[in-house]
């Protein structure tokens, strides 16, 4: 009988570059639920309501999607990395890894330690935003203040002043 994880290493070991690609399980560990098991976002939200062409479609796009976020963002905030991401940490300070391809939306494989430069996020990453008019950068804390305060849609601030909301 094989030993799986004896193989995979010998595997690791003798590549040249080492891609990891990573989703939901891995942030499901560090308490961020999926977005399709029960009880998982899309229980509670329509996914056909966001899609990009919604968003910058409508204001009632852009509203539909910040409420989600100002559901979700608090749960990625909070959460921590854990032992995967801290494992994939260690196999690139050793030099057995090149780089992270992502469907995950949470910042925690750079929270971790990887550069970001070796996280590829398919997704895009819900801890910042960016205006689609101007592209000034937003620190998603900052919106999700807004949200708190009753900004049903955050728009970019001056000089830019764009009312299309800032994007991830």
């Amino acid at each position: 009988m094989i030993d799986v994880s004896s193989q995979i290493a010998d595997w690791v070991k003798s590549s040249r570059r080492t891609v990891v690609f990573t989703g939901a399980g891995m942030s499901t560990e560090s308490g961020i639920p999926d977005f399709r098991s029960p009880g998982g976002v899309w229980d509670r939200f329509d996914p056909n309501e966001f899609t990009f062409q919604n968003f910058i479609g409508s204001e009632a796009g852009r509203r539909r999607y910040w409420e989600l976020g100002r559901v979700v963002y608090p749960v990625i905030k909070r959460a921590e990395p854990n032992p995967g991401h801290h494992a994939l940490v260690t196999l690139w300070r050793l030099g057995l890894l090149d780089c992270v391809i992502t469907q995950n939306i949470d910042n925690l494989h750079q929270r971790a330690g990887l550069p970001a430069e070796r996280v590829i996020e398919l997704h895009g990453n819900a801890t910042r935003a960016r205006c689609l008019t101007c592209e000034r950068p937003y620190d998603r804390a900052e919106i999700q203040d807004w949200l708190e305060a009753g900004v049903p849609v955050p728009g970019c601030a001056p000089p830019c002043g764009a009312s299309s909301s800032p994007a991830r």
